[in-house]
C-alpha cells in the first residue's frame, strides 16, 4: 500500500470512528491557501 493510500485510508477509519461516536464531519482534507 503506498503512502497516499495509507492516508486515505487512515481518513477514512478516523472519520468512521468519529462519526459513531456523535460528531459530525463538516469538510474532509481541507485545504487552506495561507497553510496550517
Amino acid at each position: 500500500m503506498k503512502r497516499r493510500e495509507t492516508g486515505i485510508l487512515g481518513e477514512k477509519l478516523a472519520g468512521d470512528f468519529l462519526k459513531k461516536r456523535g460528531y459530525r464531519i463538516w469538510e474532509a482534507n481541507y485545504r487552506c491557501p495561507e497553510g496550517e
